[in-house]
């Protein structure tokens, strides 16, 4: 069966028709002949053709693309990918007080300045709540100057969730004194929730810094289908003059031919459907609408085996769906139809890419990215958590690390769903954790197939011996001038911050400042993409 059901993932994606929908647009520079595209508020356009957010004590300024962007599709549940790059400068004309950064920021469509007077919250949030995770809703990348109660020691950049202590930074090497520009370059990656960030430091005027940062999220989770992005920057009691002085996106996103740019809806968080029988949540997120359907399938029979052959299981649980229950769907013509494997390799012609006409949101129909929908679901089951809570205990927030965690420590099954009250087989249940593990493997090429996971659960294979630790990307040094493009990682087992999720690190070379840095009159990019895929 496992056979027939990886071949019909790749049926189904290949029998999709996407339609795209795209935004692109670059601005060199900026001139009142952009305001049916630019809105500011309390931000202006200055003489120079840049865009000056905040100079002032006391002063907060947005200035942001004044259309809707479509992040996510309701219809299928598809994220979009982006890339973004702009430039640009914090001076605090050579005095040593100065704040409090800007901020790149995604929020609902239509939000507005709040009640904001300090300038610890970039304008995001009003004065009384920077921190509150229940009533904010963004996601902002921060180039922080100022050291509030709640950041960092220095200058630093940081991806904030709902509040401005964020949930991956790393220090800037940044100077604010004598007012360098710096850039910075920002993709999401919408098959691996890989929010990265690389930009620019000044050390000497001499020595240019590349660093990178990322972070992996849902942004399904936490912001509607339609979003406004653009920059909000803050100065409280000390100032700096924030300056934006050129700024260019992209997007891309599949949706459904029915689907249409509307008017966007009231602003609401993704809703996830709840298997109350087997009292496990199943977080099936995400584009890949059948991949998933069909994966989860198959683990929810695996796992209600592990249920069934257990003492001590509630009743309701012994009439949960089993393959009998499948194999009638099949019959009476209401579950997903069957294919044979001549019928499938016929219909793609030998499963041919040239002749794929579409792909789910999860990006290619590949191996990968089945596998690691395959392992997420897997652990959702078997731990009975979603991907991301951001209201857990910390060092649980994301699930794959929380669980590497535990297997690294011999402590794996203390993962497992509470609500089943230790009635499982502790060796298959231990399986299903560890397979899980395997197929969400943060490095694509070292994933099994379908096949070898499968082979494994049904104990027909040894367990895979994985790394104690996460597995941590790290950064390559780009050449002098690389195009933007998706940069290259290498995996390494080294530490993973349980509190931030940081998996960062920073690399360095001499080189001319003119050779790193874009001109003011181009637009053409100096550093890579960090994504993981």
């Amino acid at each position: 069966m496992s056979a027939n059901v990886s071949l019909l993932t790749l049926f189904f994606i290949s029998l999709i028709i996407p339609f795209g929908t795209s935004l692109t647009f670059n601005y060199t520079s900026f001139s009142p002949s952009y305001d049916d595209n630019i809105s500011y508020e309390r931000a202006y356009l200055d003489g120079n053709r840049v865009i000056q957010l905040a100079s002032k004590i006391g002063m907060v300024g947005r200035a942001g693309y004044n259309k809707p962007v479509r992040l996510w599709d309701r219809a299928t549940g598809n994220l979009t990918d982006f890339s973004t790059h702009f430039i640009f400068e914090i001076y605090s004309e050579n005095r040593t007080a100065y704040g409090d950064g800007l901020a790149f920021f995604l929020v609902p469509n239509g939000s507005r300045i709040q009640n904001v007077t300090k300038g610890g919250s970039f304008g995001l949030t009003n004065d009384g709540h920077p921190l509150d995770l229940t009533t904010n809703m963004f996601v902002a990348v921060e180039f922080d100057i100022y050291q509030n109660y709640w950041d960092p020691p220095r200058e630093h950049v940081g991806i904030d969730i709902n509040s401005t202590r964020s949930v991956s930074n790393l220090t800037w090497l940044s100077d604010i004194r004598d007012g360098q520009r710096s850039e910075a370059w920002i993709s999401y990656n919408s098959s691996t929730h890989n929010l990265s960030v690389v930009f620019t430091g000044i050390s000497d005027n001499s020595t240019v810094m590349q660093q990178g940062l990322h972070y992996i999220v849902d942004l399904r989770l936490y912001l509607p289908e339609f979003v406004t992005i653009g920059f909000s920057a803050a100065a409280g009691n000390a100032t700096a003059i924030h300056t934006l002085y050129s700024w260019e996106f992209s997007s891309s996103l599949e949706v459904e031919g029915n689907s249409t740019d509307q008017a966007p809806p009231p602003s609401d968080r993704i809703r996830r459907s709840k298997n109350t029988k087997l009292g496990l949540g199943l977080g099936l997120g995400g584009g890949g609408g059948g991949v998933v359907v069909l994966i989860c399938s198959l683990v929810l029979v695996w796992f209600i085996g592990i249920c069934r052959g257990s003492k001590g299981r509630d009743e309701e649980d012994n009439n949960a769906l089993d393959e009998e229950d499948m194999d009638d769907e099949f019959e009476r013509g209401t579950g997903p139809k069957k294919f044979s494997y001549k019928e499938l390799a016929r219909a793609t012609d030998n499963f041919n890419d040239e002749h794929k006409l579409g792909q789910g949101g999860f990006g290619k129909a590949s191996k990968e990215s089945d596998v690691y929908s395959f392992g997420i679901v897997a652990l959702e089951l078997a731990c009975g958590r979603k991907p991301i809570n951001p209201k857990a205990e910390q060092g649980q927030v994301y699930l794959v690390q929380w669980v590497w965690e535990l297997y690294g420590s011999g402590k794996l099954l203390e993962a497992a769903d509470p609500r089943l009250s230790k009635a499982f087989d502790k060796q298959q249940m231990e399986y299903l954790m560890i397979i899980g593990l395997w197929c969400a493997h943060p490095d694509e090429n070292l994933r099994p197939s379908i096949r070898q996971a499968i082979q494994v659960l049904n104990f027909e294979a040894p367990l895979p011996v994985l790394p104690p630790k996460m597995p941590v990307p790290t950064y390559l040094i780009p050449s002098a001038n690389p195009p933007i493009s998706v940069q290259s990682l290498t995996y390494g087992s080294g530490a993973y911050s349980n509190e931030s999720h940081n998996q960062s690190s920073s690399y360095s070379y001499n080189t001319n400042s003119s050779q790193i840095t874009t001109s003011s009159g181009t637009s053409s990019s100096s550093a890579a993409l960090l994504n993981t895929s």
